[in-house]
């Protein structure tokens, strides 16, 4: 009997992650897909250290720090075409900007599930790249 886990790890891929436009993606780096396998190994080494940042910011009510953070995690999963994720991080970089800390309490956790479900997508996209 196949284990769940094991069939969905073995159908992961970078095209097949639902929520990266991989084509936009590669156009955004000239096709190139060795450079795309650089960026996302960089977005996923890195990024998980920015959501890590936010929750803490967040947790201590230190608004710049969190805007900070939303903004670098926007940039970072827009570049590799995450747009979702990416737009939700831009609502809470605009509400940390408006100090619209009803908006962030309503939505911090679901960009935080969103973007930590991805990352760990990746990581297992990316251990099948040589």
């Amino acid at each position: 009997m196949t284990d769940l886990f094991d069939s969905a790890y073995n159908e992961i891929s970078i095209e097949t992650l639902p929520e990266m436009n991989v084509e936009k993606a590669l156009f955004h780096l000239m096709n190139d897909r060795e450079v795309l396998i650089i960026v996302l190994r960089s977005v996923a080494d890195n990024v998980p250290n920015d959501i890590a940042s936010f929750v803490e910011a967040r947790k201590n009510g230190d608004i710049a720090t969190l805007t900070r953070e939303a903004h670098g995690v926007k940039s970072s999963l827009r570049s590799i075409g995450v747009d979702e994720i990416a737009d939700c991080a831009m609502n809470l970089e605009k509400a940390g900007q408006q100090n619209d800390t009803s908006y962030i309490e309503s939505h911090a956790d679901e960009f935080v599930n969103a973007a930590n479900s991805f990352l760990e997508k990746l990581k297992l996209a990316l251990e099948k790249e040589i």
